[in-house]
């Protein structure tokens, strides 16, 4: 029989071109958004003054009169509790004594897991910075659903499980001009392979969320919070504080 490239193939050497590459999905894109400040503090809680209201008393004119009553700038003391974020990694002892090998070894198998181990940590933070706290995303579109109606929904789809009604995960629908919530328990699932829609197992009606009986204004938006403990472990993102009323209880 004529030798081939598959009888041959367990002699073959392999040739690896350049080092490990990286995809784009292991940066932290979240970090570059916000001016960083970087801190050592000790305790329970750090607070965080800031500026809440802005004197309303000005005028434009240099001939009209001054506003009668002087205003004055708001501020609230915001309470911050620390939020820790871990990861875990293991290599058994055979790889590791595999990975100091000179002949053969591709990388440093301990030091290729740590190095992972820190970027899936910082994958998990860039995450939280989104839609930590639990709010997956927004409701693009209003109207009176059904059961499994479609709902066109920008966020972070992977947090919504794909299936039928039996694999929803329970949520909430936020109205974000009354910030008026389902009054029904629901939960939230999408079709498999969708990634624009979103479906509820009740009738959720967005024109009237909060069953105030009032028409929701053109243009707001709803959002959807998953419920659980996994999500309430997590500091709240940019979704999850558009989303709520309230931020470290200051309304």
């Amino acid at each position: 029989m004529t030798a081939s490239l598959g009888t041959l193939s367990a002699v073959m050497k392999q040739f690896y071109l350049g080092p490990l590459q990286e995809e784009l999905n292991t940066e932290i894109m979240a970090f570059e958004l916000f001016r960083k400040t970087k801190v050592d503090w000790v305790g329970k809680q750090a607070i965080i003054p800031t500026r809440v209201g802005r004197n309303a008393a000005v005028g434009f004119s240099a001939t009209a009169a001054l506003p009668v009553t002087a205003g004055n700038q708001t501020y609230a003391a915001l309470t911050v509790e620390a939020k820790y974020l871990y990861g875990r990694m293991g290599i058994e002892g055979p790889a590791i004594a595999q990975a100091k090998a000179s002949v053969g070894a591709f990388v440093n198998g301990l030091q290729i897991e740590l190095d992972g181990a820190m970027e899936t940590v910082k994958n998990s933070a860039n995450q939280a910075m989104f839609t930590g706290g639990g709010c997956a995303g927004f409701l693009n579109e209003r109207k009176a659903g059904a059961p499994a109606a479609a709902f066109e929904y920008t966020g972070n789809i992977e947090l919504i499980p794909e299936g039928l009604v039996g694999a929803a995960i329970p949520c909430i629908v936020v109205r974000l001009d009354t910030y008026g919530q389902q009054a029904l328990a629901c939960a939230v699932f999408r079709d498999p392979g969708d990634t624009s829609h979103v479906k509820f197992d009740i009738a959720v009606n967005t024109t009237d969320v909060d069953g105030s009986l009032t028409v929701a204004l053109p243009g707001t938006a709803h959002a959807v919070i998953l419920l659980g403990a996994a999500y309430t472990a997590e500091a709240n993102g940019v979704y999850s504080n558009v989303a709520s009323p309230v931020h470290f209880l200051v309304n």
